[in-house]
């Protein structure tokens, strides 16, 4: 069975992301930010991690 785990984190996705990954050897392709999405999202959202 594959799992896809999705997590919410409130500004600080980059650094859960990293820890993750490290911690259970996890690689990610790339980070998606608010700024590069059509999702509504405030100005100091801009570059929080939306998906990864």
């Amino acid at each position: 069975m594959k799992l896809d785990p999705y997590f919410i984190f409130n500004g600080a996705a980059d650094k859960a992301i990293l820890l993750y990954c490290s911690a259970f050897g996890w690689e990610h392709s790339e980070i998606k930010r608010y700024k590069d999405s059509p999702m509504p999202h405030e100005e100091h959202q801009k570059n929080w991690a939306v998906h990864c």
